[in-house]
């Protein structure tokens, strides 16, 4: 079964060390903590975290969107995953994600999916490894930092049939 994990935050107030200073500052130091808390909570919000075995058909939405992938992922034969247009997938290591079922890439021209490392280096990440019978699409799908093996790219498939569009 395949671990998901939705990141939550606790926003905690800030305690200032006032002895000496006029109050004259407080609202803006509280407003200034109360903004970066904000932006905090929106860089990560919805960010969910993917790993292990997919034994069922799942889709990966935008709601989840940024999907982390912190261990090795496998799709197993007949199950599909769907990724829905829009969404982007960061691996945080040097994993993979192996497709003895297949990939739906749903991206459109206006809402592309993303496949990506943690940082625009080549070689962050493994691979999509398509080895299953079941055709995989990529519809509008960019991908980039991967192929950590100086042998084998970001997208490797045998006996796959892998249509990109």
């Amino acid at each position: 079964m395949p671990h998901y994990s939705r990141n939550t935050h606790a926003v905690t107030q800030a305690q200032i060390d006032r002895s000496g200073e006029s109050d004259a500052h407080e609202p803006r130091i509280f407003w200034l903590s109360a903004l970066a808390a904000l932006q905090a909570l929106a860089l990560t919000a919805g960010a969910t975290n993917i790993s292990g075995t997919i034994a069922a058909n799942t889709t990966l939405d935008l709601a989840g969107s940024p999907w982390h992938v912190t261990a090795a992922v496998t799709v197993n034969p007949g199950v599909t995953l769907t990724i829905n247009a829009g969404v982007g997938v960061i691996f945080d290591g040097n994993f993979s994600m192996v497709f003895n079922g297949a990939l739906q890439s749903n991206g459109t021209a206006g809402s592309r999916v993303t496949f990506a490392g943690p940082a625009a280096t080549p070689g962050q990440w493994q691979a999509l490894r398509f080895l299953g019978v079941t055709p995989s699409t990529l519809q509008y799908t960019d991908i980039s930092g991967g192929g950590s093996s100086a042998s084998y790219g970001a997208v490797q498939a045998s006996g796959a049939v892998v249509n990109a569009q």
